[in-house]
């Protein structure tokens, strides 16, 4: 865990563009193209913590991980 990543569970757009040092339209571009994922409320999206955390790259999902053990089989 980032220890520089504010406690909360769940961050707009521009927060987490101030985090990753990007712009706004970046995050909605990695959103739209899946990098980030995103839940909409109302007209606003909201990035879950863990995975801000992947798109910093101080963790990796759930999904990678299943992907990695595909990709990687232990005889």
């Amino acid at each position: 865990m980032n220890r520089n990543l504010p406690k909360q569970s769940h961050f707009s757009t521009v927060e987490a563009a101030k985090l990753l040092h990007v712009s706004r339209i970046t995050i909605f571009n990695r959103i739209k193209s899946g990098l980030i994922p995103a839940h909409k409320v109302g007209r606003n999206f909201v990035i879950g913590r863990e995975d801000l955390e992947a798109a910093l790259g101080h963790t990796i999902t759930a999904r990678q991980k299943d992907e990695i053990k595909r990709v990687v089989k232990k005889p």
